[in-house]
């Protein structure tokens, strides 16, 4: 895998998704992936549609997993999100259609909020420790199927704020505040 950061940006539709994607995942995401464990972290932040544009579209992690089981036949996949303030992940699941495509490429579908976490100490700048679910605990390869689009409590933030679904709490709006605060020195 490439040390430098890849930017690729694709023209699609729904009706040619899936080539394109798997066109621009084999420029970076290819079968040197060598690992037991695959975690998808999708985007279900709201309980709207997938074609508004909030939530990840179950076409875009339908084309993923194709892509991934082409050569990782044996890997154990996950795909994870976490309930939050409105959302209700399980049910978000069954009810925009995730299931059948996981059932499709035996990938296994986690609620974060209801594994065990485990305590990590960071000691860094803004926390000082943080509950992870126990999956995050063992080596992984990581893949954030976030959403490009803007919040009203940040400006921008593209994978990162994808990622507090990882953290199993509820309340994970309380961290906004920390994504565009930067200390020098």
């Amino acid at each position: 895998m490439s040390s430098k950061p890849i930017v690729i940006a694709l023209r699609s539709d729904y009706h040619n998704l899936s080539s394109k994607l798997q066109l621009l995942l084999k420029s970076f995401l290819n079968s040197e992936i060598r690992t037991k464990k695959i975690i998808i972290k999708i985007n279900l932040c709201d309980a709207r549609t997938p074609e508004v544009g909030a939530i990840t579209h179950p076409l875009f992690l339908d084309a993923l997993l194709q892509y991934l089981r082409s050569f990782c036949s044996n890997t154990e996949i996950y795909v994870v999100e976490s309930d939050a303030t409105v959302v209700l992940a399980d049910e978000f699941i069954r009810w925009f259609g995730f299931e059948p495509i996981l059932s499709r490429w035996n990938a296994q579908w986690i609620n974060l909020s209801k594994i065990n976490s485990i305590k990590k100490i960071l000691n860094g700048l803004f926390f000082k420790e943080i509950e992870l679910p126990e999956i995050f605990e063992d080596e992984f390869f990581f893949i954030s199927l976030a959403k490009l689009k803007t919040n009203i409590l940040t400006k921008i933030s593209c994978v990162l704020k994808n990622q507090f679904g990882c953290l199993p709490k509820v309340e994970k709006n309380e961290y906004h505040p920390y994504i565009y605060k930067k200390h020098f020195g």
